[in-house]
């Protein structure tokens, strides 16, 4: 074992260590959501709940209807000042899952950035550094998940029946169902576990991507009408504006599977979703495959995530944000 790999171990058993020793934890992620920041939270909590903890879920917003398959037990709270500033302040201990920053957080992360407790933080992504407390960040895991999975089996915490499902779903998300280059021989071992615990492959494939209302499937029809592909056939991608949601009768919340298609299209490495959100905001979503390090666009708005799959929010018009960000992309494939 190397001296990264004994760091690791060691910084998961002072992770173990605090889970065990303090009695009131608030568990939060990443602004917007997905699997495997929610698989996460809530596999964390289960793992609390066995050790005799008390463990709340507090997140910047409400879980996405697309995902709310993975909270049956309705744990997940949205946050409120009056109601969730008090048990912050006062936790044993803080648990910020799936990112790395207190402004990835939301509002959440204002209260627990001036709380006392000391603050646990565990992350995949690149380019972060952590919150200064006891930080676990490893991008070369697929997800989360993953990483949660490795503290359970270092550090002897059981993996029930609701745990194995939701680290399962964690990781089949965030490597696209093990199709990016993140899905390591690692990922596999830690998949092939869950699996022998019983989690029905299918029924998660199912939940994550086939639950997409008629709506839905019409955004993404009007979408591909105006669909551009460049840069010598390597970088396609699509816009959402708000007047197609009103014509599909649908939101854009639940669109970043339209990526999908456009990753079939032969010789395209490089994929942008373009999305007006309302309020004066636009969101980007961007994917790369071959190579292409999309995390590169995204942190120069102020973005972040993969190499292969990222994600930018500015306050600005979308025509305005399609301009600036394409001209950025173009950038990855000038010799």
């Amino acid at each position: 074992m190397n001296d990264n790999q004994n760091k690791y171990r060691e910084r998961m058993g002072e992770i173990a260590a605090l889970m065990r020793e303090r009695d009131d934890f608030v568990i939060t992620a990443h602004v917007n959501p997905d699997p495997d920041a929610l698989g996460s939270e809530i596999a964390v909590r289960s793992i609390l709940e066995k050790l005799g903890k008390r463990a709340r879920v507090v997140n910047a917003e409400p879980v996405p209807r697309v995902y709310a398959f993975m909270d049956d037990r309705n744990i997940i709270e949205a946050y409120d000042p009056g109601v969730h500033d008090g048990p912050i302040n006062s936790a044993g201990a803080l648990i910020i899952l799936d990112a790395a920053s207190y402004e990835r957080v939301g509002p959440p992360g204002g209260a627990m950035e001036t709380s006392p407790a000391p603050v646990i933080c565990i992350d995949h992504h690149v380019g972060t550094d952590g919150c200064g407390g006891i930080d676990l960040i490893d991008p070369s895991a697929s997800s989360v998940g993953e990483i949660i999975f490795e503290l359970c089996e270092c550090c002897g915490f059981e993996i029930d029946g609701e745990i194995a499902r939701c680290l399962y779903t964690a990781i089949v998300a965030d490597t696209r169902s093990f199709q990016f280059n993140n899905s390591t021989p690692r990922t596999h071992r830690a998949a092939a576990r869950l699996l022998e615990l019983g989690v029905n492959s299918e029924d998660v494939y199912e939940a994550i991507y086939e639950r997409n209302t008629p709506g839905e499937a019409a955004l993404l029809g009007l979408a591909l009408k105006d669909l551009s592909v460049e840069c010598g056939g390597r970088l396609a991608w699509l816009k959402l504006t708000r007047a197609m949601q009103e014509s599909a009768g649908a939101s854009a919340n639940n669109s970043d599977y339209f990526l999908n298609f456009l990753r079939g299209i032969e010789g395209v490495d490089v994929m942008i979703l373009f999305r007006d959100a309302g309020g004066g905001k636009t969101k980007v979503s961007l994917r790369g495959k071959r190579g292409s390090d999309v995390n590169k666009v995204a942190r120069v708005f102020g973005g972040g995530g993969h190499v292969q799959a990222s994600g930018i929010t500015l306050h600005e018009p979308l025509d305005e944000v399609v301009e600036k960000v394409l001209a950025e992309a173009r950038m990855l494939f000038q010799d």
